[in-house]
Formats: structure tokens, sequence, C-alpha cells
């Protein structure tokens, strides 16, 4: 698929986009799909292909190129915000603590299927200082910002 989405305004893509991967999902099948979009690679993507002039360039699971790009190249191609981005590739189920406490009914929790983007998103709209891990309308987890932060900072100290 050539740039599917590319025409699409911003509601209806990411709409579209979460309706292809549910039916991908189901289907089981592969799908390659070109964008130039490094977002949309990251959320659509098992794996990436990087290409320059081209060449390929790095080939690999999305959270790999985030954490160690091959060249400058592939750095630039991503951004500054790399730090950022990890959160996207991220889901809290691989950020979240264990929790006894109880928390209030007003706070909605989220899924440990939801990505660590979507929580500090969470945490700053709410200014909670954590948030509650539910599947299944049980609480399973916390996740808490030192959680987030956590999760760049130990994959900067192991590259």
């Amino acid at each position: 698929m050539d740039e599917p989405f590319g025409a699409l305004d911003p509601i209806t893509r990411t709409e579209l986009q979460d309706e292809f991967l549910d039916i991908q999902a189901e289907l089981d099948v592969t799908i390659l799909f070109v964008t130039h979009s490094i977002e949309e690679a990251l959320k659509m993507g098992d794996r990436i292909a990087i290409f320059d002039v081209g060449e390929l360039v790095q080939y690999d699971t999305p959270r790999n190129i985030l954490a160690e790009p091959k060249n400058d190249f592939v750095r630039n191609f991503i951004g500054q915000d790399r730090e950022l981005k990890k959160l996207q590739v991220t889901p809290v189920r691989d950020v979240m603590s264990e929790t006894n406490d109880n928390f209030s009914p007003d706070v909605v929790p989220i899924s440990p299927l939801d990505t660590a983007h979507v929580a500090f998103s969470r945490l700053l709209e709410t200014d909670d200082d954590r948030l509650p891990v539910a599947r299944d309308g049980e609480i399973v987890g916390v996740v808490e910002e030192a959680n987030l932060r956590g999760t760049t900072v130990q994959e900067r100290r192991s590259t």
C-alpha cells in the first residue's frame, strides 16, 4: 500500500489507521505499507525499513530504530524528539508497577495496552501524579511519570 492515508485529514487518518490495525490483526497477514511519515511508520509497523536514495539503511522494530539509529540519516529522519517517540511504541504494561492502592472512582483508568504516550498525556491532562491501569474492570497496576521517564533513561543507559 503506497501512502494510503496520505490525503486524509488528521482525524479521519487516525480513525482509519486504528481500523486498519484492527483488521490486520484479525486477518493476521503481512502488509507492506509505504509512508514518508515516521509517526505513521511507528504506529503502523511491526518492522520498519528506512531507505536513503533507494538503499536500505536500517530494517528493525520501531523500538530498536528509536533506541539505536544506524546513522545520521536515520537519526535525522526520526527527528529530535526521539525520546518522546519512544513513548508511542511502549505499551503501558511494560512500564506500569504493581499496586494494592485504592483509587478514587473519579479517576478513569487506562489499559495496559495503551501506549506510554497516552498515559503521559493523561497525566498532563488530569494533573494527577499517577494513574490506575485496569484490565476487564480490575486494577492491575499503576503508572507514574517516573515509570515513563525510566523507560527513556533506561534505554539511554543501555545504548
